[in-house]
């Protein structure tokens, strides 16, 4: 039985992305031990999967103390192996402080980080057009298992908040997530889409999911909607992948809760503009499941709502 720690200290699409080979590792040696280190506030959510068998949480905005305290707890403990997903200087060294016998990273691993692996798994020839994911799956080579995408990632238990927030079990159940850090990734379509979706498909739910403070927060149009759940303040991490998993579809535009619902096996719809969703989207890309819908001239506020609506409605429906 291998004890392996997995360092994926990004942001919550990236650590999903991570979850989901971590999931693959599990499918293929069920007796596996693995240990995730991981940004605080995702534990709850991470140990819900039942992949991971322990947690290091990691307090970024701890400073300098949060830091040398957890790599005095990483020098605590010991393990077979080290897989460093992120490949930064900071999870190098979270590496380096590591008591392990094989420490492997990235070989694209940026500012130095490749210093402090014994190990680089090797990269897929076509590197520049690959996934983030198919890129973390090469770590499947370290224990000789294929680089393919098996497992899933669960949340049990839903149906209670299901009941909870889905009065009368309407159908279908529809979450859409606004936000965005970035303002070029916004898209000014919102309040028409929601209201015009709540007129063409009057059974639907539709949930306003999000935890940033970048949201649409008012959408006064339609906010007064009965069939309209406003989620987006008072929502645990937890809560709101549970939320993404009882949908039957996620919209959005390019952002962490998009992939998130991608990994809980959940249809998606990506709104893109000037971003490139084919490396790092929700995974897996363009597919049956997982659509995108691109902007004229890469401008999201050229997107259409009607187009959007279409798309919408054939993914709902098909």
């Amino acid at each position: 039985m291998a004890k392996t720690l997995i360092i994926s200290t990004t942001s919550v699409g990236g650590v999903m992305h991570g979850m989901q080979v971590a999931a693959t590792l599990k499918e293929n040696d069920p007796s596996m031990e693995i240990h995730a280190l991981v940004r605080d506030r995702l534990k709850e959510l991470i140990e819900t999967f039942g992949v991971v068998d322990g947690f290091l949480p990691y307090n970024r905005e701890g400073g300098l103390r949060e830091l040398v305290a957890l790599c005095r707890k990483l020098r605590s403990e010991s393990f077979d192996y080290v897989l460093d997903f992120h490949g930064l200087a900071r999870t190098g060294l979270m590496s380096a402080m590591c008591r392990a016998k094989n420490k492997v990273g990235r070989p694209d691993a940026r500012e130095g980080a490749t210093l402090f692996y014994k190990k680089l798994v090797p990269l897929p020839s076509d590197n520049s057009k690959r996934h983030t994911v198919e890129k973390l799956l090469e770590f499947c080579r370290v224990f000789a298992f294929e680089p393919a995408l098996k497992g899933a990632l669960r949340i049990p238990k839903t149906e209670s908040l299901r009941k909870r927030v889905v009065e009368n079990e309407p159908d279908p159940v529809v979450s859409i997530i606004p936000s965005s850090i970035r303002p070029e990734r916004r898209w000014r379509g919102f309040d028409e889409f929601v209201s015009l979706l709540s007129k063409r498909i009057p059974d639907a739910r539709i949930l306003i999911l999000g935890l940033d403070h970048n949201s649409q927060k008012a959408l006064p149009d339609v906010i007064g909607n009965e069939r309209l759940v406003d989620l987006r303040t008072g929502v645990s991490m937890l809560d709101l992948a549970s939320l993404l998993q009882i949908s039957d579809l996620a919209i959005g535009v390019d952002n962490d809760f998009v992939r998130m619902a991608a990994a809980l096996g959940t249809k998606t719809l990506t709104l893109v503009g000037k971003t490139n969703i084919i490396y790092n989207g929700p995974y897996p890309v363009n597919t049956e499941s997982n659509q995108i819908i691109g902007s004229p001239k890469n401008d999201l506020n050229l997107l259409s709502v009607e187009a959007v609506l279409e798309k919408s409605e054939s993914l709902l429906f098909s």
